[in-house]
């Protein structure tokens, strides 16, 4: 799919960060974040939800956290897990 689009990205340093193959494992984490935490939101929001269903939301985020490998993001996770306890 670069290869479609490689001439209307004009930033080398793009170019770059997109060719290598950890972007979109980075990308596919950051989006198996937001899920839950999009999910969430929309729990909050509801007419129809109730303080239960907003606490498994949270729980789910929780769940998410520890699923990232501490091998690739060793920071980022610890990041994530002290944001999520300070709650």
């Amino acid at each position: 799919m670069f290869d479609i689009y490689n001439n209307e990205i004009t930033s080398e340093t793009v170019k770059i960060i997109i060719n290598k193959r950890g972007f979109f494992n980075d990308v596919e984490v950051i989006s198996k974040i937001l899920d839950p935490i999009k999910k969430a939101i929309l729990c909050l929001e509801s007419n129809t939800s109730n303080l239960a269903d907003c606490y498994i939301e949270l729980l789910k985020i929780g769940m998410v956290f520890e699923k990232i490998s501490a091998s690739d993001y060793f920071f980022f996770k610890n990041f994530c897990i002290q944001k999520y306890n300070k709650r």
